[in-house]
């Protein structure tokens, strides 16, 4: 019997929905209204923060490089206008037609040079930088400029740490190796080929004008003698030398072939030639070995630098030669076309044949003007090589041209050929090099032109500040100059008031304390302790914390080693060695005494994440007492924000003076950046003991260095920590209150996570208004979504991963086995989706347990099971990495669930195992497992327990501490997905997104039932681990369950009502309203043609002649009445993203803008137009009911003159379809890892004849309400297209049918149906933006206003009787 006023919220919170259920105790739905209060809201998913930044960052540089600009011309405009006065307007009037600018189109005018002598003598702005450069003769001041104009505007990177008048160490490559050495030598590793190797030798071969083969040949022959480099990962070089020489000869290397760590199998392949962006990121996601990558793309971005400038004196010169080699180069292939192949001149040089010459320098005017747009994309330097290459592969040239002939197909090969000025090259330009340039150039400029020599008030001259704008750059400690006041996104001090100028930056900010203040702004909190501030990972004590958190997992046979032992380590093994291995752990754990050689070593990943890095870098500075331990954490701590060396310097040598020169140099050299995630009072401030204990207390850092356990388990119900956690927390946020925005980012919750926590909290907020008191159970399921890193990436197919396996063991079972997956051909991956058949190659064909021949033909008759090496009783892992094996029935029924595996099986089958494991196929805990001599310890078994309660992911955590803070006396408890996923599988109910969005709703009703079920079974008192117990859901959900009188299962009685209440679908469903934010428009700048819904590209360009920016995006709209000659018409007003602000500031401007677009749109000028529902923007997804059909709002079509509608109720299948439907589902997922994946009758259960059903049933549905109301219908594209959907592949037809299905469902905006003649973009919903077309098609049409969980709903009038 459900208690009064008791009742459980569940929730199932994705990336882009929140599904809810509030159901009593005995878990039947509650209703509100005579509605069961159950639901789902959909929401677009946000954008990660990083997306967002690209854009950003990018539109920064753009505004910063304008601004140079701005101030240079700020300095010539007096002198210039002079001669020229309008000199300046004609520059930025450039872009504009002939008869547009107001002074002409030519670039000079009045006295001095013409366009045509310039053009003549300065092919390029480096002829003009180089000439100014080295001649001291009196030159026109406008070339003066120009020269300097483009310098300042493109000035390099700022990324070598010297001085510009110092510019030869940019190129100095001796420098650079000798860093990349000292590196090296500074990680305990030794270089991968001889010391005795000169770093000259590296240099030649990587600038060879050879392809990368021929770069890699000449590093074996050079570095290894002839020999190959060795691929072994040792500890003296914990790299592969192989993938470094095939990274330093221009090649892609994947990260776990270079550091031989499994870990990064997911990380992207990298090269040294990438770009930056990629490089930064990949490098980043390596943690402490992306340092590796970062020293050898700096000597390759050194070689690079120096074969760009060929041996030149600077940068311009070697452009110079660039435009040269060109010139060359082009007369010869020129020579060689019209001499040997020339009926294909055209072919390369005046036609739009991709990757040919036009492409490769987008010389379109060479083109008919009907050819010219279909030239979109330059073709890079790889591309049109082959192109050329093909076709003169195909001459044969005479004697007399064979010499001019090899070095064209040589350095067509290399990649040398036709050279341009501006290519990728130009990324690894640093600014000295372009500053020596300027410097050289006012130097000398300085003679003739008096502006240069002029100086102001406090004596700088107009030479020096031209430099200054060159090398200011806004120091990332100080942030935006805009006073605080003005934006919370400022923290700059100021010493005086006035316009900041890069001469004047100095004198008018406070440097320190805007970095004081930058470093209070950023510094980060510590997860537990909202007040504290985070610790540097490499502080002394976070690294103490990461070693000990690590080694406290450390078992020998699965029992945890002694204190003694652990001490032990961290004493002789860590304090000693920069990097230690597990090799080194287990090692030492043999010469002491603490294990065997046959006992097992478990709890340490491939490698050892935590080191004492910070401990050894200081090491010798804290022993000689130069430094403290206090003075170490202050320099790492203040190394953790800088980014500044010169500054840390000076910083270093002002606040400890004691250290010597090479001592600093050596601190500055030492990666110390990233932060941690916990305080220094978190590790050292808080006392706790175990629970019911009279013990001494101790500081989470003294735990974890007197005990063995980890840091979870210190702050577990076991010990006292948690709740002292929780009292000082409470006692913080209600002495500081903060917005749920506020408490998400200090969680470290990202943008992409925050949006579906701020939905549930508007669902649960609105959940506890009608019940009138919050729940006694909230269950909390929270999908764990894919990382940006994580999309995109591809995965081996199980086919090519047994190949490539097989290929490094070579034996007759390989052979054999291999000829096997060959002759299944195509439906190899198909096949190898039955766990049996994979397993079967991955055991070689053999027993695991007897090591016997498997009988192929018999694998599915019930001669041979899967087996679960851990037994299903007690931990749920149906993983084939880790926990199945393939066996014979009868060892697998003896086997039961007993563990570990009988002594002879482990006797007689160990080498067999070792095998597997060493060649690859067997993983290293999966043999742990099989070998493993001693049965689950009682904290095991809780441990696999908590493996299904607890929750250690962060944003789920957070949630869960939001709600726990919202609701004191609310019990928050876990589901984990996979639990809710096998009780759907084991009890027939069927999950199937393609169909519909219900699934959220259903999914947050069993979150309650099995999340309840689970937490009373194995949370409460009564439960104990020696008990007989199994956690497998079948096992738990068929029979009763109880405690004492009290049963919280009855078993199949509750399930057949479970089926029952899953079986409905009448759900609330809402869509989330909101005005659309992010980009203004489509940032690729169009044509100019019939489209004429542009935003101009710039003001004083009109759209209908200049193009312009495309698609702006609405943000909202709103509902206007006008009328045009004499007819009243009531019209849906897109607003753009871009006026949107003003349009609800300013009414004025919003009455304009209403009457301008409306106008715009129909091309008729309206009369007493009035905004109706007092001026409310509709914002994206607000409801419509048009006769009952239930659409949301999704954007504007065709300009504005139309609106998009997306559908607001569910498609019903029926179980059958929605079973086929699902198969379909694992068949497009299977093909996603393998594109040529054919349908398989057999094991996918697809066919023709079931696709024509279903297609038939989807017509049916269409010609059915509410389909049939809705415009955009393809009932009749489908009838028409049965015969030709009936003839196509099976797989064409699936895709054809999951595009129908997601846009019956709103999935999809579009579906492509040219299988069956229709359109490609076909069945888009979308009516008229004039509200008098509707009235032809519709009754009756209101506006439905629901809140976030649509328990509560409002109505509009009829917006037809508006017209």
């Amino acid at each position: 019997m459900a208690r009064e006023n008791i009742y459980y919220l569940g929730l199932d919170i994705g990336t882009d929905s929140v599904g809810y259920a509030v159901t009593d105790e005995n878990y039947t739905l509650k209703k509100f209204k005579g509605e069961p209060m159950w639901g789902a809201t959909l929401f677009e998913a946000a954008n990660t923060a990083a997306e967002r930044r690209g854009y950003r960052t990018a539109r920064r540089r753009l505004d910063r490089k304008q601004q140079r600009v701005s101030l240079l011309n700020e300095l010539f405009a007096e002198e210039i206008g002079k001669t020229d006065p309008h000199f300046f307007i004609r520059r930025r009037e450039s872009a504009l037609y002939g008869e547009d600018p107001q002074f002409g189109v030519k670039l000079f005018d009045g006295e001095g040079i013409t366009d045509k002598e310039y053009h003549k003598k300065y092919p390029t702005i480096h002829h003009l930088i180089l000439e100014l450069m080295n001649s001291s003769e009196p030159h026109d001041v406008r070339l003066v400029y120009m020269a300097c104009a483009w310098l300042v505007a493109n000035r390099g990177h700022f990324l070598f740490d010297v001085p510009e008048d110092r510019v030869a160490e940019v190129l100095d490559f001796n420098e650079i190796y000798r860093d990349f050495c000292e590196y090296l030598t500074e990680q305990g590793c030794v270089l991968p080929w001889s010391t005795q190797i000169k770093a000259e030798t590296i240099l030649e071969i990587m600038q060879m004008e050879t392809g990368v083969k021929k770069k890699t040949e000449e590093f074996k022959a050079k570095l290894f003698g002839g020999g190959k480099p060795s691929k072994e990962i040792t500890e003296e070089t914990p790299f592969s030398a192989e993938a470094v020489v095939n990274l330093l000869a221009g090649r892609k290397v994947k990260p776990a072939e270079l550091f031989g760590n499994m870990a990064y199998a997911e990380v992207d392949s990298v090269s040294l030639t990438m770009n930056d962006e990629e490089f930064v990121r990949i490098a980043a996601e390596l943690d402490e070995d992306g340092e590796l990558l970062r020293k050898l793309r700096a000597m390759s971005d050194c070689a690079q630098l120096k074969k760009a400038m060929k041996d030149a004196d600077c940068i311009s010169e070697g452009k110079v030669a660039i435009y040269e080699q060109h010139k060359a180069d082009l007369k010869t292939l020129k020579y060689f076309v019209k001499k040997y192949c020339s009926s294909k001149y055209n072919e390369f040089f005046r036609a739009a044949v991709k990757d040919n010459y036009v492409f490769y320098t987008r010389h379109i005017k060479s083109l008919p003007e009907g050819q010219q747009k279909e030239v979109k994309s330059i073709a890079g330097k790889d591309a049109f090589s082959d192109f050329t290459a093909k076709r003169m592969k195909a001459i044969t040239v005479e004697e007399k041209d064979k010499r001019l002939y090899d070095d064209m197909m040589e350095r067509l090969e290399a990649r040398t050929f036709l050279p341009k000025q501006k290519d990728g090259d130009n990324r690894v330009i640093p600014q000295q090099l372009y500053h020596y340039e300027l410097a050289e150039l006012l130097k000398r400029a300085k003679g003739y032109c008096s502006l240069l020599n002029e100086t102001d008030a406090d004596g700088i001259s107009v030479a020096q500040k031209i430099l200054s704008i060159f090398e200011f750059k806004i120091p990332y400690f100080v942030g935006p100059l805009r006073k605080n006041d003005e934006t919370k996104n400022a923290w700059i001090v100021r010493k005086a008031e006035g316009k900041i100028l890069p001469w004047n930056f100095e004198q008018m900010v406070d440097l320190d304390a805007s970095e004081k203040g930058f470093i209070e702004r950023m510094t980060n909190r510590c997860t537990y302790l909202p007040d504290e501030e985070v610790l540097p990972v490499n502080s002394l004590l976070y690294s103490r914390f990461m070693v000990l958190n690590e080694l406290n997992n450390l078992k020998v046979n699965d029992r945890r080693i002694s204190v003694e032992a652990k001490q032990k380590l961290f004493r002789e093994l860590f304090e000693d060695s920069l990097r230690v291995t597990p090799k080194k752990i287990r090692d030492y754990l043999l010469q002491h005494g603490y294990m065997e050689k046959t006992d097992v070593l478990s709890g340490l990943d491939e490698t050892i994440k935590s080191g004492l890095k910070p401990y050894h870098i200081f090491k010798r500075l804290l022993s000689s007492g130069v430094l403290t331990e206090a003075d170490a954490e202050e320099i790492i701590k203040h190394a953790a924000y800088s980014e500044d060396k010169p500054r840390m310097r000076r910083w270093l040598k002002e606040r400890y003076p004691q250290l010597k020169e090479e001592d600093a140099a050596y601190i500055l050299r030492q990666n110390l950046k990233e932060f941690g995630r916990f305080s220094e009072r978190f590790l050292t401030g808080i006392y706790g003991t175990e629970r019911n204990s009279d013990g001494e207390a101790y500081s989470i850092i003294e735990m974890l260095w007197n005990t063995n356990e980890n840091l979870m388990q210190l702050l577990s119900d076991r010990y006292t920590f948690s709740e002292q956690i929780t009292h000082i927390s409470e006692e913080y946020y209600a002495d500081c209150p903060r917005s749920l925005n506020d408490r998400l980012s200090e969680m470290y919750i990202s943008n992409a996570v925050k949006r579906p926590i701020f939905r549930t909290a508007d669902i649960v907020q609105e959940v506890v208004k009608v019940m009138g008191a919050p729940p006694a159970k909230i269950f909390v399921e929270m999908a764990r979504g894919g990382t940006p890193e994580q999309k995109g990436k591809r995965t081996q197919t199980r086919k090519n991963q047994l190949l490539e396996l097989y290929k490094k063991i070579k034996s007759e079972d390989t052979r054999r086995l291999t000829e096997k997956l060959e002759e299944m051909g195509m439906m190899a991956d198909n096949r190898l989706q039955s766990d049996r058949l994979f397993l079967y190659y991955l055991q070689l064909g053999r027993c695991a347990y007897t090591g016997q021949p498997i009988d192929l033909e018999r694998l599915t008759d019930g001669t041979y099971n899967l087996d679960h090496i851990y037994p299903q009783c007690y931990v749920k892992d149906d993983s084939i990495t880790n926990n199945l094996v393939l066996v014979k029935s009868e060892l697998n029924g003896r086997k039961s669930d007993s563990y570990p595996l009988p002594e002879d099986i482990r006797g007689t089958m160990s080498s067999f195992w070792k095998q597997l494991k060493e060649t690859g196929l067997m993983t290293e805990e999966k043999y742990r497992r099989l070998t493993r001599q001693t049965p689950f310890t009682n904290d095991e078994k809780q441990g696999f327990i908590n493996r299904q309660l607890v929750e250690t992911r962060q944003s789920t955590k957070a949630l869960s501490t939001l709600l726990r803070e919202r609701f004191r006396d609310t019990e928050v408890v876990y589901v984990k997905a996979g639990m809710v996923s096998e009780f759907r599988q084991d009890f027939d109910l069927l999950k199937c997104r393609t169909v519909n969005d219900l699934h959220h709703a259903k999914d947050a009703y069993l979150n309650i039932v099995v999340g309840n079920v689970y937490h009373e079974r194995f949370t409460k008192n009564w439960f104990s681990l020696d008990s007989s117990y199994n956690v497998q859901v079948k096992k738990i959900f068929q029979k009763q369950q109880r405690h004492g009188e009290t049963c919280y299962w009855n078993g199949e009685e509750d399930i057949a009502r479970i089926k029952k209440t899953m079986a409905k679908n009448a759900v609330h469903l809402t869509r989330y309203a909101f005005c659309r934010k992010g980009g203004l428009f489509d940032r690729q700048p169009v044509k100019k043609g019939e489209n004429l819904n542009l935003i101009s590209l710039k003001n004083g360009m009109p759209t209908e002649k200049y193009g312009g920016y495309n698609k702006p995006t609405a943000s909202f709209f709103v509902l206007a009445r006008y009328e045009a000659k004499g007819k009243r018409e009531v019209m849906i007003v897109p607003v753009n993203l871009i006026d949107a602000d003003r349009f609800i500031k300013d009414t004025e401007f919003a009455a304009t803008y209403t009457a301008e677009t409306i106008e715009r749109i129909t091309g008729k000028a309206p009369q007493k137009t009035e905004l109706l529902l007092n001026g409310r923007p509709l914002k994206v997804n607000t409801v419509f009911s048009l006769d009952g059909t239930l659409v949301t709002l999704s954007g504007k079509s065709s300009g504005g003159k139309k609106v998009g509608l997306a559908i607001l109720f569910p498609l019903l299948m029926g179980n059958n379809h929605e079973m086929y439907i699902k198969a379909m589902e694992s068949f497009l997922k299977k093909r996603e890892t393998n594109p040529a994946l054919q349908p398989d009758q057999k094991h996918d259960k697809l066919s023709k004849e079931e696709n024509l059903i279903l297609y038939d049933r989807l017509i049916n549905k269409l010609r059915s309400y509410p389909y049939c109301n809705l415009p955009g219908n393809q009932a009749e594209t489908l009838e028409k297209g049965r015969e030709k959907f009936m003839e196509a592949e099976v797989a064409d037809q699936i895709n054809c049918l999951v595009g129908l299905m997601n846009l019956l469902n709103a999935k999809g905006n579009t579906c492509d149906l040219s299988l069956i003649g229709g359109a490609p973009q076909a069945g888009t919903i979308a009516l008229s933006s004039s509200l008098s077309n509707w009235k032809k098609k519709y009754h009756d049409v209101r506006i439905i206003d629901r809140s976030a969980a649509g328990l509560f709903e409002s109505t509009s009038e009829n917006l037809l009787e508006l017209l």
